[in-house]
């Protein structure tokens, strides 16, 4: 019962950095397993699997309860909404660049989002409940969305990937062919292969190719977000990323959705 108050508790928190913590973390996440403390946070262990090393416990997330700031305008604002986020990195020193690599992104994620003042502000909500159930259930987790704003949810087992259908709030649902006007094939092939040569010019026409009108994306900070599958070394969601305003005259940019994602940020996964 302790927990399941704690939890409820803790339900309003930073979207933004957990959304950001996992998208960069959840190339090796394989666990994320709650644990209520004697003092009454709320901590997350998250264990990662990276390709020289078994399952290692890279970090820790606290969530703390923090009063609603005076000097800014709270009038409006439930002392609920109001979060700090404090992340404690524990990581294994050994030799190896994957290992560096890990603890570059780590340290990139904690310091440019968390620690930014982002946490101190009431960024929307998150239901902690998709959280939990994916532990319970022992699913994997790479992705952590906003279930207040999502009319459907559910696991790919394969990788671990939460799609969704993104609700505008009038019952419309986007997909990933809606985002465009015209054929987008010509101009993703344009994109995706610029600067590329060899094989990898070829990889990158073969991934163009067969991305479809249900591809799993999402659009963040004025960026499009395309899942093309897993990473061949460690079995990882693997995205490529291309700028909003290289696919202009192809884009949808009557579709609120499109409109609003160059200056507002969206996280929106579609599997159907």
């Amino acid at each position: 019962m302790r927990a399941a108050q704690l939890l409820h508790r803790h339900r309003r928190w930073s979207t933004r950095a957990w959304r950001y913590l996992c998208y960069m973390l959840g190339a090796g996440i394989m666990s994320v397993s709650p644990w209520v403390q004697a003092d009454g946070t709320l901590t997350y262990f998250i264990k990662a699997h990276q390709a020289e090393e078994s399952d290692v416990k890279i970090k820790i997330v606290t969530f703390h309860s923090v009063e609603p700031d005076p000097r800014r305008n709270d009038t409006n604002v439930s002392p609920d909404d109001h979060r700090e986020v404090r992340v404690d990195i524990e990581y294994p020193m050994v030799m190896g660049m994957a290992n560096r690599a890990m603890s570059r992104r780590i340290n990139s994620v904690v310091h440019d989002w968390l620690f930014s003042g982002y946490e101190r502000k009431a960024l929307g909500s998150a239901d902690i409940d998709v959280l939990v159930d994916a532990v319970v259930e022992g699913q994997v987790l790479s992705i952590i969305a906003d279930k207040e704003r999502l009319s459907h949810a559910e696991m790919i087992p394969e990788t671990g990937l939460e799609t969704r259908h993104y609700d505008l709030g009038n019952g419309h649902q986007i997909t990933f062919r809606e985002l465009f006007t015209d054929d987008y094939h010509p101009r993703l092939k344009q994109l995706l292969t610029r600067g590329t040569h060899g094989s990898r010019q070829q990889q990158m026409e073969m991934t163009a190719a067969n991305i479809t009108d249900n591809q799993v994306f999402y659009i963040e900070s004025g960026m499009l977000f395309i899942y093309i599958g897993e990473a061949s070394t460690d079995f990882s969601p693997e995205w490529v990323r291309i700028k909003l305003s290289d696919l202009k005259g192809v884009l949808n940019e009557q579709h609120p959705m499109v409109r609003n994602a160059y200056v507002t940020h969206h996280w929106v996964l579609d599997d159907e």
